[in-house]
């Protein structure tokens, strides 16, 4: 018996000291191969980078030549104004890229050469621009007999987008490969350290058999809990990746129906009768609520990849600035915002910010065929947290569909009574879900609405 027992002592003291080591060695080559994957995702977003600069390029490009366009048939301010502003953003375009190609002599090349065509089109625009403006006639056909350095703009942009195609196949590899090395490394070696842990347990469990007992149904309950949480977690990610990458990939197309679409409008718009011009409308109208939709997408899939800033919030200050910033939303309209005196909250200013403006922004939309918007904003302290509320006397909701008031691109409103994207109420939630509260409604049809949001008072960790 004596010599069982001392087997027994020995065997759970080697057990755990080569369950020490071999979570030592694995944390010294997990952080390598960390390191590798990280060098590996880094280079993926660089290529993500590039691609993404090169279609907003030859987006400003095309704008900035439909600018100036515009401007020698009709000489509109707005038209110059779009020429200038386009102009500006793509040379700043050209600057990012060169930053971004700075170790790929080849992609430099390729840059330099775009930013030779941009500035020999430049030279001629510019000239014909000023004559404009000084009264004088511009043959606005003359300039665009050459179709000036489109198709080789073009040309190269297209050269540079399949090149970094590829090479992003091939770098999303390599970081598929770390990625799977590193947790091929993690797996393993726990459960050999798991299998070294049993060992030791093994020994033990004739003495401490109900205390194990109870521990492995803890630690099986954690190990479930934790691998649900990283399920869920790793879905997220997939999901804002997704709508990151689509919404990317739709607005250039975009761009290029609505400007083309444009085009054809001033250039045919005459030969077209009005149920082709109403059609050409059709088109651009649904292409800027494509936009809207897509910029809606990227905000909301942005909340989940933005870190959070813990401060002490005047939410006073903050629903006031947010109210003021919606000063054109009731221009023409009698609109009375009362905001009471607010508990201060700790949390990211930003994104709270961004509540306010969202749900005073739905108020103020709601209330718009009423003859006099009221909107009131309050606030209390209670057990640990704070409660506040928007109110308004607004078209309101039908308690009934309230399961769809949150989602994103729900609406309860069809669109021609009232312009929207069914993205603002979603973006509030996951803003106040990230800061551990909870948002909710209340409403009757025609007789308005009231949005509450919960957080807690003090500091809490996301």
């Amino acid at each position: 018996m004596a010599s069982i027992q001392k087997f027994a002592k020995h065997g759970v003291a080697a057990a755990f000291w080569i369950a020490l080591v071999t979570l030592s060695l694995v944390t010294a080559i997990s952080y390598m191969a960390h390191n590798r994957a990280y060098e590996n995702w880094r280079w993926v977003e660089h290529t993500h980078q590039v691609s993404l600069e090169i279609e907003e390029l030859t987006s400003l490009y095309l704008s900035m030549r439909v600018a100036w366009r515009n401007f020698l048939s009709a000489r509109k301010k707005i038209d110059s104004e779009a020429y200038e502003t386009a102009r500006k953003l793509l040379l700043l375009k050209i600057e990012s890229l060169q930053t971004l190609a700075a170790h790929n002599p080849r992609l430099q090349g390729k840059i330099k050469a775009l930013s030779g065509l941009v500035d020999e089109d430049i030279a001629i625009i510019d000239p014909s621009m000023a004559l404009k403006k000084r009264g004088q006639f511009v043959d606005p056909s003359v300039p665009f007999a050459p179709d000036l350095n489109w198709q080789k703009i073009r040309h190269i942009a297209e050269a540079i987008q399949n090149e970094k195609k590829a090479l992003l196949a091939e770098r999303s590899e390599k970081l598929k490969k770390s990625t799977d090395r590193l947790v091929l490394i993690i797996i393993t070696a726990s459960i050999f350290s798991f299998g070294m842990l049993m060992l030791a347990f093994y020994f033990l469990q004739r003495e401490v058999r109900q205390r194990k007992t109870a521990q492995d149904a803890l630690t099986e309950s954690e190990h479930h809990f934790r691998v649900l949480a990283e399920s869920e977690r790793a879905a997220n990610k997939e999901l804002e990746s997704f709508s990151y990458s689509v919404s990317h990939d739709l607005r250039s197309p975009l761009r290029a129906i609505n400007g083309f679409a444009r085009i054809l409008q001033e250039d045919y718009g005459e030969r077209l009768d009005e149920e082709g011009r109403r059609l050409l409308k059709v088109i651009r109208d649904n292409s800027n609520r494509m936009g809207s939709l897509i910029d809606d997408l990227l905000a909301f899939s942005r909340l989940g990849r933005k870190p959070m800033v813990a401060i002490k919030v005047d939410m006073t200050a903050l629903a006031q600035a947010a109210n003021d910033e919606l000063q054109n939303e009731r221009l023409g309209r009698s609109v009375q915002v009362t905001i009471h005196a607010l508990p201060p909250v700790y949390g990211d200013a930003s994104l709270i910010r961004q509540v306010w403006v969202n749900l005073l922004s739905n108020s103020l939309k709601f209330s718009a065929h009423g003859p006099s918007a009221q909107i009131e904003v309050g606030g209390k302290e209670g057990n640990g947290v704070n409660v506040y509320y928007v109110k308004d006397n607004g078209a309101g909701f039908d308690m009934r569909y309230y399961d769809q008031l949150f989602g994103i691109f729900h609406r309860l409103h069809r669109d021609d009574e009232f312009p929207g994207t069914g993205v603002g109420l979603a973006i509030v939630q996951r803003i106040i879900l990230r800061h551990n509260g909870r948002v909710w409604a209340e409403g009757k049809p025609n007789e308005g609405a009231t949005f509450f949001f919960e957080l807690p008072q003090g500091p809490t960790n996301e």
